[in-house]
């Protein structure tokens, strides 16, 4: 099967942003990954993390005139399709960068599988918000598109871990590791704790892996169970820096 989607009546932009996503996730390395986006900390470090981890998905936020449009071409394309769940953490982010209510702004999940070969499958997640031309959203498609804003690559916690394990990938992630907390939650229908971090750049340069590949600005830490704890240190971080964002300005 073709790893990628050619289906025509899709956004060139959004068609680009899906496909970049497939692209990424297959050729993924955690352990590239780690040390991409963690060149500060320690070779022992970056193979702690590396070790307790896996690379989940690669995620991109689209905007089709309709939802059950996108889900049929992609299905048309051979991909599998899950169940469509709501966003919290994303559309939260879209109303503050764009002061509208949250509740104007409908994103949804989608998580596309397709076989990658002899690697296994792989996964892309794709926010979805729709956006039918003559509505107010096609401007924030413009400006989402070309910046990627929501464009990550997940990492995802092996087992069930502890708080433990979690405090110090927290403490390593955005202590000497130079990521900014940047928003999170639970997801119950997943049952996972989901935390993001930015890192858009390093020593005032874009993050770029050894291939010359550049990574997502966004990083998603992905953990089975409820981590109540450190989702509000993880929060509190990210209103820090939001804070010492809004100074800079």
């Amino acid at each position: 099967m073709d790893p990628y989607v050619r289906t025509a009546g899709l956004d060139e932009a959004d068609l680009a942003l899906i496909n970049d996503a497939l692209s990424l996730v297959r050729s993924a390395d955690v352990r590239a990954v780690v040390r991409d986006l963690l060149p500060r900390v320690t070779k022992e470090e970056q193979e702690s993390v590396a070790t307790r981890c896996d690379v989940a998905h690669a995620a991109a936020l689209v905007f089709p005139p309709s939802l059950d449009g996108l889900i049929a071409r992609l299905r048309a394309d051979g991909f599998t399709v899950g169940e469509v769940v709501p966003s919290v953490v994303v559309r939260e982010r879209l109303s503050r960068r764009y002061g509208m209510p949250a509740v104007a702004l409908e994103v949804t999940i989608l998580h596309v599988r397709v076989p990658a070969g002899g690697q296994g499958p792989c996964e892309i997640e794709l926010f979805v918000l729709e956006a039918p031309p003559g509505t107010e959203l096609r401007g924030i498609a413009v400006r989402e598109r070309k910046e990627r804003n929501e464009s990550h690559l997940a990492l995802e916690v092996r087992a069930a871990p502890d708080d433990v394990i979690m405090a110090r990938l927290h403490t390593l992630l955005t202590g000497h590791g130079g990521l900014a907390a940047d928003g999170g939650g639970y997801n119950s229908q997943e049952a996972c704790t989901v935390l993001y971090f930015l890192s858009t750049a390093i020593d005032g340069r874009d993050v770029r892996s050894t291939s010359g590949r550049g990574h997502p600005g966004r990083l998603e830490l992905r953990a089975l169970g409820h981590h109540p704890a450190i989702l509000a240190a993880h929060r509190g971080d990210g209103r820090t820096n939001r804070r010492n964002a809004d100074r800079s300005r």
